[in-house]
């Protein structure tokens, strides 16, 4: 289906993600004055995804995932998910979130 971003489908809920997120936003102190948000560093989704039947993940996967980013994120040489020690021993993995809406996406860039 036709993914669209919250503030197209709740616009009551993308200004409170957008107040939210501005209270969240910091000035480094210093020489170069940064911002930076100290609420959410890391998004990971919960381990219990593993535990769902393949069908529910892969819909919650493709809902989620911008696979086409992934692929070119991960295309030879990879910029992301590299460390075999990582990825396959520890099996943690960096996934691409769908962003491409607002055309703010890095990879839009």
């Amino acid at each position: 289906g036709l993914k669209r971003s919250p503030s197209y489908i709740a616009p009551d809920l993308a200004a409170a993600i957008r107040r939210h997120m501005a209270g969240c936003i910091r000035h480094k102190k210093g020489n170069f004055p940064a911002r930076y948000i100290n609420e959410f560093t890391t998004f990971s989704l919960p381990a219990e995804i593993e535990e769902l039947p393949a069908a529910i993940q892969e819909q919650l996967f493709s809902e989620l995932l911008d696979r086409e980013a992934q692929q070119t994120l991960e295309a030879e040489p990879p910029l992301i998910n590299w460390s075999l020690e990582l990825t396959v021993r520890l099996g943690s993995r960096l996934y691409a979130l769908w962003n491409r809406s607002a055309g703010d996406c890095l990879l839009d860039a």
